[in-house]
């Protein structure tokens, strides 16, 4: 899924190497930028017209060289105002800041490339304006050296001017990861443009302290880009936007990884309930701007008392739900619809236009742009799928609004197990059509199953490595006509391509050097649902447990990652509310519902771990019974994390019961029994069983060392085990000598950065230093 980096076309995900560099100067030293215009360099140096120009970007950029290099002559950090005016009066400075404009002009404009010594001044410049304490100038000249070489780039003046005005000037933020507690918003689309609509909107939310804001309207009208542009445009301090707030379940989970990232604490923190009423009172009495966006809602019922209040913040809810159960607690609601004639036309002729001029595409191809439109609902969803078909295959507009005539007629064929009834009949006609043409691209056939891989996986964003998995790969070998045991990476490329093409997917993509590679797979969340519709439920079932396999196949077993394992739990509460069936049955349990539970605990959470473990026990029990291995497995977990989370009387009880109801015999169930009783002797530990503890470890060790393979890694850990306990029970000599032991043979059978032996060096010198 990597590609070369395609021209710029209107959205982010295909900025030519010009563009990101000017990003990632934005991100990362946006108070540069606030700087220079405070000082008024642009009024003073006749630069007031920024929305026609691109020229106050080039002299930003200058400024920060100007100083860097002064700077490193020796002669200090210079005020912006001083910076300026020696740029045009000193004849060597002047003759070297012409250098440098046109130098940059030519950069932005594709023509040649920046020096690397130019770079070092843009880094020293910034680094000496805004130091940073994790980046050197060294370091930041390299990172900027990569986007030195410049791409030819299709993008229209107003399109670099656009950006100029979304990314240099626009309001100072906090980073992304800051700003955002729950979900991330979605990508504002390609051609997305403001609509008369969302000034409706921006001027009831001018008004601190209102009730919830209640967007409404049928799927595919633009709710979700409404709202992230509206965000987008206040730029709130913090937003907790919940992608799925079908629930409250869903909207408590959010909550609470909000809550967790403020750093608020409950009595119970495994507690969903309690932990989002904190955050609610938190939100009260805040001193900084929120918001909460609910998208999704299904019910205002679910949502009772999940709204704070409070004169710094505000609340939108985005649904499809009309009608007076909407209404009440002074909600105001405004209505969504799809694209005024106008507004389709403009966002046609806009996706479409540079095309038109370039010969691309035929001169008459708006010639029935108004009926298009028409026939369309004025749907954004449905005309951005009509446009990426328009333009792939050079059709005109009257070509689709007869290939879309023919398509309505079949409408109700098209999913599997239900009909269209419920969706615009015009949108699931245009995603046919886009859906068809992808799949007739080489190689044919894939197209759809790859959608639907992506359909069944986080809507929030999947990322291009789960796609890249060898189970995915042979996954759509074993669906393509090529017959291969594996998809290769180039088919897989290309399938995402069409997928991309035709508008059933965005891509965010990074650069690579000499090529730009896709970081994250979004699909809109109407598309999903219409592309499960479309393959039927025994497809999706199996995609999902595809889905399931590809990301276990990603999570490693040491929770080392946080921001990908945390995607990783997203993917897997996703897929077990998607297809629960299918991954807890009378067949068993899916080992990522297991890993799940483990990841909560191990980044931190042991409430959050013991109540999902506890709830995993209640719904698999009656399906496969005690005795069953999985059932135990998530007995042995509960446990396990009532110990860490405080309960140690509780976990003792738990693991003494499952001892008794544990036999050994096969290597496996061996295996149970013996962590079981290691987990066991733990709890007695840290109960104030000491000595307990260490006798039952020592007796355990010639257990394991019988019914395991030589070296096993479990035994290796029931020996550290016992030799820590040793360490607790006061004989700190013997502990330091048996961790030595262990040491060396985990050095020789897992190597020096296995986690256990780096578990057991830490072990080693604690005991070392307590000893005399």
């Amino acid at each position: 899924m990597a590609e070369q980096a395609r021209p710029m076309g209107g959205g982010t995900e295909s900025l030519s190497r010009q563009d990101r560099l000017l990003c990632v100067l934005v991100e990362k030293f946006q108070p540069v930028w606030r700087e220079i215009e405070k000082a008024d360099v642009f009024r003073r140096r006749g630069l007031g017209s920024r929305d026609e120009l691109l020229v106050p970007q080039n002299v930003m950029i200058g400024l920060v060289m100007l100083r860097g290099l002064l700077a490193e002559a020796g002669q200090g950090v210079l005020p912006w105002l001083e910076l300026a005016a020696r740029s045009t009066t000193n004849p060597a400075l002047r003759r070297q800041f012409k250098r440098w404009m046109n130098a940059l002009t030519d950069y932005f404009n594709g023509r040649r490339a920046l020096g690397g010594a130019d770079l070092a001044h843009l880094a020293r410049g910034l680094m000496i304006t805004h130091p940073r304490a994790d980046l050197t100038a060294d370091t930041l000249a390299g990172e900027l050296l990569s986007y030195a070489r410049p791409e030819p780039s299709a993008a229209t003046r107003q399109q670099r001017i656009d950006l100029v005005s979304n990314a240099v000037l626009r309001p100072a933020a906090v980073t992304v990861a800051d700003t955002f507690l729950a979900d991330v918003p979605p990508l504002l689309a390609s051609g997305f443009q403001r609509r008369e609509v969302q000034q409706q909107v921006t001027e009831i939310l001018r008004t601190s302290g209102r009730p919830p804001l209640v967007l409404s309207g049928p799927a595919g009208v633009g709710k979700s880009q409404l709202a992230a542009a509206v965000v987008e445009d206040f730029a709130p301090e913090k937003v907790i936007w919940v992608s799925n707030a079908a629930s409250r379940f869903a909207v408590s989970e959010a909550y609470a990884r909000a809550a967790q990232a403020l750093g608020l604490t409950t009595p119970d923190p495994g507690n969903l309930e309690e932990s989002a009423r904190s955050l609610m009172r938190a939100l009260r009495r805040s001193d900084f701007d929120w918001w909460i966006v609910l998208d999704d809602v299904d019910d205002p019922a679910h949502l009772v008392g999940f709204w704070p209040g409070g004169a710094r913040g505000r609340t939108l809810w985005l649904t499809r739900r009309r009608g007076t159960d909407l209404e009440g607690e002074g909600r105001q609601i405004v209505t969504v619809e799809g694209f005024s004639r106008r507004e389709g036309q403009r966002y046609l002729q806009g996706r479409l236009g540079p095309a038109v001029e370039a010969g691309e595409m035929v001169s008459h191809t708006f010639d029935e742009v108004d009926g298009l439109v028409r026939d369309l609902g004025g749907t954004p969803l449905a005309l951005a799928l009509a446009a990426s078909v328009l333009h792939e295959n050079r059709y005109t507009c009257a070509n689709y609004r007869r290939l879309l005539a023919d398509q309505l007629d079949g409408v109700d064929g098209l999913f599997a197990d239900q009909t269209a009834e419920g969706y615009e009949r015009p949108l699931v006609a245009a995603w046919a059509i886009s859906l068809d043409r992808a799949d007739q691209r080489d190689p044919a056939g894939l197209a759809s199953w790859a959608a639907l891989l992506i359909a069944v996986l986080n809507p929030a964003g999947v990322q291009a490595k789960i796609m890249r998995t060898d189970v995915v790969r042979r996954f759509l070998a074993a669906k393509g006509q090529r017959r291969e045991a594996v998809v290769s990476i180039d088919d897989l490329t290309r399938t995402t391509r069409a997928l991309e093409s035709y508008t059933l997917i965005s891509c965010t993509r990074y650069d690579a050097g000499t090529e730009s590679k896709i970081r994250e797979v979004h699909m809109h969340p109407l598309t999903a649902r219409m592309t499960r519709h479309h393959m039927g439920a025994s497809a999706v079932t199996e995609a999902v447990v595809v889905a399931a396999d590809a990301v276990m196949e990603l999570w490693g077993a040491v929770e080392n990652d946080p921001r990908r394992n945390l995607d990783l739990r997203g993917n897997a509460i996703w897929l077990d509310g998607l297809r629960a069936e299918a991954l807890a049955s009378s067949d068993g349990v899916h080992p990522i519902l297991i890993r799940l539970g483990w990841s909560l605990g191990e980044m931190g959470r042991p409430h959050r771990a013991a109540r999902y473990f506890e709830r995993l026990a209640d719904r698999i029990a009656p399906m496969l019974g005690s005795g069953h291995p999985d059932v135990q497995d998530v007995q042995y977990a509960c446990g396990v994390w009532h110990c860490r989370e405080g309960k140690i009387a509780r976990s003792i009880r738990e693991l003494t019961a499952l001892r008794d109801a544990t036999s050994g015999g096969e290597l496996d169930a061996e295996r149970r029994v013996i962590r079981t009783r290691v987990e066991l002797a733990t709890s007695q530990g840290w109960s104030g069983q000491v000595h307990t503890a260490r006798r039952e470890l020592a007796q355990l060790i010639d257990y394991a060392e019988h019914a395991l393979p030589p070296d096993d890694q479990l035994t290796l850990d029931v020996r550290c085990g016992h030799a820590v306990w040793t360490g607790r029970a006061g004989y700190h000599v013997a502990a330091a000598d048996l961790l030595t032991e262990v040491l060396k043979r985990q050095r020789q059978i897992l190597g020096d950065d296995h986690i256990s032996t780096l578990k057991t060096r830490l072990e080693l010198a604690i005991w070392t230093d307590q000893s005399p």
